[in-house]
């Protein structure tokens, strides 16, 4: 079986991803621009033990609120709202980048 992604390896690729996606539309020189971001985000999915739930609507839910007050607490109050659908792709990949280091937990598509 193999082992669990460490969690700075979680981090720095939720890190990364974010960084790509931009959500905020900084266009940061420094890959870093996101970190504090994703290591909330992190500490609160695994606060929320979101590799315990088996319905994938009620997690990605949970996660969308977490990433929501994320962005909110960091860059409010000049955090412009971010689109629906740049959101989903926000959540969805920080959500696969999370479940992908619980190698041990099956992802059938139904749950997480």
């Amino acid at each position: 079986m193999e082992a669990s992604k460490r969690k700075h390896t979680v981090l720095q690729e939720m890190s990364e991803f974010l960084y790509k996606v931009d959500p905020m539309h900084l266009r940061a020189p420094h890959e870093d621009e996101y970190d504090s971001e994703a290591l909330s985000i992190l500490a609160r999915m695994n606060e929320a033990l979101l590799v315990t739930s088996d319905d994938r609507q009620v997690t990605i839910e949970l996660v969308t609120a977490i990433v929501k007050n994320t962005f909110e607490h960091w860059f409010s109050p000049i955090a412009p709202g971010i689109p629906e659908e740049l959101m989903t792709k926000m959540c969805d990949g920080l959500l696969d980048i999370y479940v992908s280091s619980y190698p041990c937990v099956e992802n059938t598509g139904d749950g997480v």
